[in-house]
């Protein structure tokens, strides 16, 4: 898929729907670095809808990430970046708001 900011888009190097896909480690580094050359500003957070907030709870990475952030619980929940307890979270250096 693509994101869109402004003037700049971000197309994704490798699906995100694939639960071993290195969302923090490649794809919001490059979409993060694309962002700054683009705007020259640096990006903080992002706000995604449902079908991202899916591809990023069933990521083994972002999986594994939440388990060291916030616990076992969190990481185990069906919807691990929506509710009480979790605004703040810190995913590749952004903050993410689900819609």
């Amino acid at each position: 898929f693509t994101i869109t900011w402004g003037n700049g888009t971000y197309t994704a190097t490798a699906s995100w729907a694939t639960p071993g896909t290195s969302l923090i480690g490649a794809e919001f580094f490059a979409m993060k670095t694309d962002f700054e050359q683009t705007s020259g500003l640096q990006p903080a957070q992002v706000i995604c809808g449902g079908t991202v907030e899916q591809y990023l709870a069933q990521n083994t990475e972002v999986q594994n990430l939440l388990m060291r952030q916030g616990g076992v619980q969190l990481a185990e929940r069906a919807s691990p970046l929506r509710g009480p307890g979790v605004g703040g979270f810190n995913l590749g250096g952004l903050t993410w708001t689900v819609t």
